[in-house]
């Protein structure tokens, strides 16, 4: 670790370290002080050795060179000539709503070069910061949440333009959807920000409904979470819930279809119980009904034993039900399974948002994944997907009905006031992490936001559950993390007390288990893989061993599934 700490200290060596996490990956989130940035460095570092995609090697310098006897003469004429004056620019940066109206009381914070400064748009909605030696900087909108409370009346009962305003200088649309807003800045160089009504688009794809089926699977959770922690953010506005099916039924079938997996979702978002019960009676279609195979689903999610009998023991215990443990699906059984299901953590939306559906069917297939997921007779997961809006007041334009018509205008202009698309799809990998706070002890029901990517990141906020266990779902492709969790008190909403790097493991080899140990916050960076094992033990009340072969296949599944396991009696 000696030699770690050498690297990340020295500032030369600071600077190719960070070059070096940047292109495998990594970001540092904006407003990190240069401490916590080599301290997240320190211990990237540190996984990147013990995971073994570097090695550690001791290298000689060459012999220094003779002195040069000209350097002397050379010294003294430079002394003689007197420096140049150093050019200085400007920053300029001017904030518009999508009409291209100047937005006063936008809060900017301004960095370049280790400087920071902070100005406030005027009413002609433009600052200019005279007399900067950087060429590059960047801006931060800090007061979102008060920005977006501003121009809520100017979108009031409004189609705003898509398009960006003819007469702006080197704009950037940004949607008010996120919790901080940052663009890049260069020298002499005019930068508008274009304000425009925040609309997020979450879209579920791929496996998350069986064939003919409407049930939703566990593995459309986070999708689900993601909803609900749009509307938690900002309680206001309706959701509109779209079917979409590929293109292997005909059009009445697939409308039909598109219908029943957007109202399934609508009943779960709603904690509809009886709206999930009809679907195993005896007057739904038989390839549509659900049976067995739903309440295996259904069971996947919870903390019990993966059976009917574990499940009625775990509700009589847990959930305060007399159900009679005997294996069997009756009414009573099925009941309280869908209710728990719709119980999980974080996925039933607030009382006062009204969720609208709407069954495309198939017409209008993903045009971003090719002209071939058009055609007819095209079995593509990737058209099988439903999609989310999440307005912000009222849905616009007006929903046409509760089927759509081939070729009609409103899907388009929906999807052209999207501002944020976060996709959900069945082939990404979880993996769960615990939120602790300076004192290792747990924060539950804590928010954290996760990103991942150093071009253009990726973003996740969601809550832990009543565990502190964040089960976080992201591209496989991803092999860093960026975790930041703790809302400081007071602060503006996106503010968080606590950052750190997450590595992904790539295996089930010990090495990869003492990550997710550390991941899970029972293992220090520094600490031996023992003390790791025997606290995990001690938590779930086992024998502590300290050996992780006896734990290896539980936390795995805990890590990488979000399983957690059973309790020990």
């Amino acid at each position: 670790m000696g030699c770690v700490r050498y690297w990340v200290d020295d500032d030369h060596s600071y600077r190719d370290l960070v070059r070096l996490f940047n292109n495998r990956g990594g970001s540092f989130q904006h407003g990190l002080d240069e401490y916590r940035r080599r301290e997240l460095l320190a211990d990237w570092l540190k996984q990147q050795i013990d995971f073994g995609f570097f090695q550690v090697a001791e290298l000689h310098p060459p012999p220094p060179l003779p002195p040069n006897p000209g350097a002397k003469a050379a010294k003294a004429i430079k002394e003689d000539v007197a420096p140049a004056k150093e050019k200085l620019g400007w920053f300029e940066v001017t904030v518009v709503d999508a009409w291209g109206k100047p937005v006063d009381g936008v809060e900017l914070e301004v960095v370049y070069e280790g400087t920071r400064k902070k100005v406030t748009t005027p009413g002609n909605g433009k600052v200019k910061l005279p007399d900067i030696a950087a060429s590059f900087g960047s801006a931060r909108i800090t007061n979102v949440k008060a920005v977006r409370d501003t121009l809520r009346p100017r979108w009031k009962d409004k189609y705003q333009p898509t398009e960006l305003p003819e007469d702006a200088v080197n704009p950037e649309k940004l949607g008010l959807d996120a919790t901080e807003l940052t663009t890049s800045l260069e020298s002499e160089t005019p930068k508008t920000l274009v304000l425009v009504k925040p609309l997020t688009r979450i879209r579920l794809i791929g496996m998350h409904f069986d064939t003919n089926k409407c049930f939703l699977r566990p593995s459309a959770m986070n999708g689900i979470r993601q909803v609900v922690a749009v509307y938690k953010a900002n309680p206001t506005g309706k959701l509109l819930i779209l079917g979409h099916t590929d293109t292997t039924a005909d059009d009445d079938y697939n409308l039909d279809l598109s219908v029943e997996r957007a109202e399934a979702i609508k009943a779960y978002l709603k904690d509809d119980v009886a709206a999930w019960e009809a679907w195993f009676g005896e007057g739904k279609p038989k390839q549509k009904r659900w049976g067995d195979g739903e309440v295996a689903q259904m069971i996947k999610p919870l903390p019990c034993e993966q059976t009917v009998a574990g499940f009625q023991g775990w509700s009589n215990e847990n959930k305060g039900t007399d159900l009679k443990v005997d294996g069997i699906v009756g009414p009573k059984t099925r009941k309280a399974l869908i209710e728990a299901y719709m119980a999980l953590d974080g996925t039933t939306l607030p009382e006062a948002i009204e969720a609208v559906t709407h069954g495309c069917g198939e017409f209008f297939p993903r045009t971003d994944e090719g002209d071939e997921f058009g055609k007819d007779g095209v079995a593509a997961e990737e058209n099988r997907r439903v999609e989310m809006y999440c307005f912000d007041d009222q849905i616009f334009p007006p929903v046409p009905g509760p089927k759509a018509s081939k070729g009609e205008p409103e899907y388009e202009q929906w999807k052209k006031q999207v501002t944020k698309t976060l996709d959900v799809d069945a082939a990404m990998k979880t993996i769960s992490v615990r939120l602790l706070d300076r004192a290792r002890a747990p924060m539950p029901n804590c928010r954290c936001r996760v990103s991942w990517g150093a071009a253009s990141p990726s973003r996740l906020e969601l809550s832990a559950d009543a565990d502190a266990i964040a089960t976080l779902v992201v591209e496989r492709s991803a092999m860093m993390l960026t975790i930041e969790w703790g809302e400081s008190s007071g602060a503006e909403l996106g503010d968080y007390m606590f950052v750190t790097q997450a590595t992904i493991p790539i295996d089930d080899s010990e090495t990869a288990c003492a990550v997710r140990l550390g991941n899970m916050g029972f293992r220090l960076p520094d600490e031996p893989e023992r003390i790791g094992v025997q606290r995990y033990q001690v938590r779930r009340g086992l024998h502590p061993t300290g050996s992780i072969a006896d734990i290896r296949v539980e936390l795995i599944d805990w890590h990488d599934t979000a399983k957690q396991p059973t309790a020990v009696v």
